[in-house]
């Protein structure tokens, strides 16, 4: 808006000029030097793309580089409604940019999206950064990621690093033993009394509002021992 009326006035005082008799030289050439200075300071003050003499903003592609290819139509080579210069993944359909690490290389096409090191194929948690790779319980799930961090050995492991559910593994590490036992005895609250202690609500065997002898029978039903797979699958 500034703009146009500064190039409104330049105009005008012109205009006017031309309309003046005069002998000599231009009684506003200081006039018109200024407003064309101010134009010009103005066009710079606004301009985010000073070195691109056909651009005022950055656009979706930045400076120096078109929005749309010569037909009008933008540069996506992906279609997904991303310019290649704004994509992180330009040859590869993601409109959703996911970056997890933040290096602009978006998850779909990053070789190492945790960015720790590790490609995705060989990294113990892919999507969590750990340089370490520790995995305390060798299960191939890296502690980063492990929602079960303490399976026993040679046990097979879900994606999260947790065994089949099985009655009474209420330490998801894929056996039913002592730790076990001890954990439902400490919640045991009597038959028809009620157990309410969040950490019990599992030990709830048989499904009633209470933890009694009927959900440790079921528990001893179930033991195998320590590091010794198998009990009861969970249905």
């Amino acid at each position: 808006m500034y703009i146009n009326s500064l190039t409104q006035a330049r105009t005008a005082v012109v205009a006017w000029e031309n309309t003046v008799p005069r002998s000599g030289g231009s009684l506003m050439d200081a006039t018109t030097t200024l407003l064309n200075s101010m134009i010009q300071e103005m066009k710079s003050a606004l301009d985010t793309c000073p070195g691109d003499p056909n651009k005022l903003r950055p656009g979706s592609c930045g400076c120096g580089l078109p929005d749309f290819d010569p037909s009008g139509l933008l540069y996506d080579s992906d279609t997904d409604g991303i310019n290649d210069a704004c994509d992180n993944c330009p040859l590869v359909h993601n409109p959703g940019r996911e970056d997890l690490d933040g290096d602009w290389e978006g998850n779909v096409c990053d070789a190492d999206m945790d960015g720790d090191g590790y490609c995705n194929e060989s990294d113990n948690c892919p999507m969590n950064a750990n340089a370490d790779q520790t995995d305390s319980d060798n299960d191939e799930v890296g502690d980063a990621c492990d929602a079960c961090p303490r399976t026993i050995p040679e046990i097979v492991v879900d994606g999260s690093g947790c065994p089949p559910l099985m009655v009474a593994d209420f330490d998801r590490d894929g056996d039913v033993d002592l730790e076990d036992f001890a954990r439902l005895q400490s919640c045991l609250s009597g038959t028809n009394v009620a157990q309410d202690n969040t950490a019990c609500q599992n030990t709830k065997l048989d499904g009633d509002t209470d933890v009694d002898l009927v959900d440790l029978s079921i528990l001893l039903g179930c033991m195998g021992g320590s590091h010794t797979p198998g009990g009861c699958l969970a249905p």
